[in-house]
């Protein structure tokens, strides 16, 4: 991949990358840099040609006079520290979207460095949830950025710390969220992230690295639509979804508040695993009339709190369940992204309406929230669903195992050969 090129001083090198149309002549970096680092030369327009890759790399310009041509020369040059075996990971990475097995690569990206206020994570495991995915399939979504590291959540050890963060973060366990995501564009599927030292919280002993990647997204999101409903002591909260990610910890968010909880289920297995969770009440959509039922088993007392997978696709029976001044929060509308809303209804009720995008919650509910989990950990007060585990080259079918096929629980990704 280097070498030393002919004629040149003695820390001029040349480069010739794989899959890149060009070759890039380098001159003496120490000259440009003081140090031994390459720095390389090319022309503005191979900078437009492969912006893919010179978005990777520290990018400067400088002009330069040509004695043959009489003229100044715009050149851009890159000062490339990502060149040694050392410093490149493995990672999957999209650069557009479509189907994951056919937009989905493997290879290697430089290892990130922490910056100022940041920790690097070596990761152990990441997350697959449904909005990462819309995002690798461009549902929702566009391009965010020219090439991008998918998933948001992930676990691992603290390797680095960047200036301004205390030491006392090396060497611990954490679980991660909002790895891509916020103007973050690589994410989890990978060995290393760089991220703010804010993102990242502490991971007992007794969870392990699999159980720590499904926090983020799923346990913060049904955290935050739980809170919603204020003071929940003796209250009746309906989780719908009651089996999925986010429900399953929705359903044990609120009975630690202390409330009595209905959930919807598609399927007798899917009851029980949300009576596991602390539902008192299920409901199978698929067989009963989920209003006619919840109210016979409420004695027509109705819900004081719904935490709700698909506010659209409920709306009929979730609305007319509410009690006057009861509340809703809602984290998808997967069924109707555009229901007809009965805005005087309530009003005359004094219904509240929530929606939450984890990543857009203020951040001190968001630190409340990790807080807590963290908390819950401690005195092993949470359940966790690992629904399937896959290898970093396999992300690939992981995306699709949640894009197309029906799982229990959140789906992750083995980052490390040894996760122990």
């Amino acid at each position: 991949m280097k070498q030393r090129a002919g004629g040149f001083g003695q820390n001029t090198v040349v480069f010739d990358r794989v899959n890149s149309p060009f070759i890039m002549h380098a001159i003496s970096s120490e000259a440009l840099c003081g140090n031994d680092r390459p720095v390389i030369f090319v022309t503005k327009n191979e900078v437009r040609k492969n912006l893919r890759f010179f978005l990777l790399y520290s990018i400067s310009k400088k002009i330069s006079y040509n004695k043959k041509n009489k003229k100044n020369d715009e050149f851009f040059y890159l000062v490339l520290t990502f060149h040694q075996k050392a410093n490149l990971m493995k990672a999957i990475w999209y650069t557009h979207q479509g189907k994951p097995s056919e937009v989905l690569q493997w290879g290697e990206q430089p290892t990130p460095q922490a910056g100022p206020g940041q920790v690097r994570v070596k990761l152990m495991a990441s997350a697959v949830n449904p909005a990462d995915t819309n995002r690798t399939v461009g549902r929702s979504y566009a391009m965010e950025a020219p090439l991008i590291i998918p998933n948001s959540d992930g676990s691992g050890l603290i390797d680095q710390v960047g200036d301004g963060v205390p030491p006392r973060w090396l060497g611990q366990r954490v679980w991660l969220y909002n790895g891509q995501r916020g103007g973050r564009h690589l994410g989890t599927a990978c060995e290393y992230i760089a991220l703010d030292v804010g993102l990242v919280a502490p991971l007992p002993d007794n969870t392990s690295y699999f159980e720590g990647a499904c926090l983020g997204i799923p346990c913060m999101t049904a955290h935050r639509a739980v809170r919603l409903g204020g003071e929940l002591e003796g209250k009746n909260v309906l989780v719908t979804g009651g089996a999925g990610a986010v429900g399953h910890y929705a359903i044990q968010w609120a009975k630690h508040a202390g409330a009595r909880v209905f959930a919807t289920v598609s399927s007798p297995s899917k009851a029980e695993h949300a009576q596991n969770a602390g539902a008192d009440e299920c409901v199978n959509y698929r067989q009963d009339n989920v209003l006619n039922r919840i109210t016979q088993l409420t004695k027509g007392a109705g819900i004081d709190h719904v935490v709700d997978v698909d506010f659209g696709g409920n709306i009929a029976h979730t609305l007319a369940l509410l009690r006057a001044n009861g509340s809703l929060a809602y984290y998808a509308t997967k069924g109707n992204p555009q229901p007809k809303i009965p805005a005087a209804e309530l009003m005359r009720k004094n219904i509240s309406l929530f929606s939450i995008l984890l990543n857009g919650v203020v951040a001190s509910e968001r630190i409340r929230a990790q807080n807590e989990i963290t908390e819950a950990l401690e005195v092993n007060a949470l359940q966790h669903t690992v629904s399937e585990v896959f290898s970093l080259q396999d992300t690939a079918l992981a995306h699709e195992a949640v894009e197309f096929h029906p799982k229990r629980g959140t789906v992750v990704i083995q980052c490390a050969e040894n996760t122990n």
